[in-house]
């Protein structure tokens, strides 16, 4: 009855564990979602006087002129581009679905990071792509086995995070960053660069974009849910007008268009002083929570596990250090409520057990610290 693509995806761990992260008394650090209580309800809000009867028509496939112009000329900062280079998706996670179904047939290769973020391996699989994993490091993916597989395989694209990686944190530096550049002109290969969390940078200086450096063997992937809401559902893309024209057909198979709606709305909140102000309330909250995570680990775990404390995004990256692997003791977690992700969700093939992601994004700082000695508390009972 079913597709065989139906058949060979699997249902998103993280997405099946929020029913458990919602249960009363439940410390989450599992979820990768912006804070609950900085959602920017009441700036939103201010902005609906000025929408009209005409935002519930129907509305252009590839976004509003007038929100594809402003995402270009205030959100793209390291390049020059025009609106006509933006797509407007309904989230980033439908520019993923858009570019993986205009390009890859079943069978085609994709490189992707291991660990890399779990929407795409689902979405990659869904495709029924051939899926290559290359190590990645807090430099980046692992250049020689990135050049071992182009050289030895006709890959369709390589699928990177740049900034912030979702589960490690990582950020490529400048110097891999021309390098992947460099290996995409050399091999005439397209770079997705998936860049959900770039503008949530708390430390260092912000690095150009693979996009800017190399536009005509990139796409750029950027969402809206981390840095306004999630339930708005846009993203946008980047991309050269011939890769926007068959992106545009099966935008149009999809849904027709994103919501016209929240599209005017957000057009109205880019526009207004709220944007900027809203953004600097995340990045100081955000950098607060994330030294408390890290500051909590140094105190209750230091001794057991490792990582590396992220300039940026959402996450942490722990690796364990005695033998043994994170899932048994997702279980005790649980009972001790406390949730986290263990590792092994977030790789293709030959997953490692001795990695966790931890998130500090939608939790306070007390919370934070209080779920960290709860996972102490798990480790203790573990070795007793």
């Amino acid at each position: 009855m079913f597709s065989n693509a139906a058949l060979q995806i699997e249902s998103s761990f993280i997405r099946d564990i929020l029913a458990v992260s919602q249960q009363p008394g439940m410390i989450s650090l599992a979820g990768g979602m912006p804070a609950s209580e900085l959602l920017p309800w009441p700036q939103l809000q201010a902005q609906f006087g000025k929408l009209s009867q005409g935002d519930l028509q129907y509305s252009l496939t590839p976004g509003l002129p007038a929100l594809r112009e402003q995402v270009a000329k205030q959100l793209v900062t390291d390049c020059d581009i025009s609106g006509d280079e933006i797509m407007i998706t309904t989230g980033s996670q439908q520019g993923l679905d858009l570019i993986t179904r205009t390009l890859i047939n079943p069978g085609d290769k994709i490189i992707v990071e291991a660990p890399t973020f779990l929407g795409a391996l689902q979405t990659f699989q869904a495709s029924q792509a051939d899926i290559l994993a290359v190590p990645t490091s807090p430099e980046g993916p692992d250049m020689d086995a990135l050049t071992h597989c182009l050289e030895t395989n006709a890959v369709k694209f390589i699928y990177l995070q740049p900034n912030f990686q979702n589960p490690t944190g990582f950020s490529y530096t400048l110097a891999r960053r021309q390098q992947l550049a460099e290996l995409a002109r050399r091999y005439n290969v397209l770079i997705v660069e998936d860049d959900p969390y770039g503008a949530l940078r708390y430390e260092g200086e912000a690095l150009p974009s693979l996009y800017s450096m190399v536009p005509e063997h990139c796409v750029r992937l950027v969402s809206f849910s981390k840095t306004v809401a999630p339930g708005l559902r846009l993203g946008w893309l980047q991309a050269s007008s011939a890769i926007q024209m068959q992106l545009n057909k099966f935008k149009q198979v999809a849904d027709l268009h994103s919501s016209s709606l929240n599209q005017q709305l957000l057009v109205a909140f880019l526009q207004s002083p709220d944007f900027d102000a809203h953004i600097q309330t995340l990045l100081n909250v955000y950098r607060q929570r994330c030294d408390a995570m890290h500051n909590a680990l140094s105190d209750q775990l230091g001794d057991q596990v490792s990582w590396q404390k992220p300039q940026g995004g959402m996450f942490f990256w722990l690796n364990l250090h005695r033998d043994g692997n994170w899932k048994p003791l997702f279980d005790s977690a649980i009972r001790e409520n406390v949730a986290y992700v263990p590792g092994a969700a977030f790789y293709f093939d030959k997953p490692s057990q001795q990695f966790a992601r931890l998130s500090f994004s939608n939790v306070s700082a007390e919370q934070i610290t209080q779920g960290i000695e709860r996972l102490a508390q798990v480790f203790n009972e573990a070795t007793v």
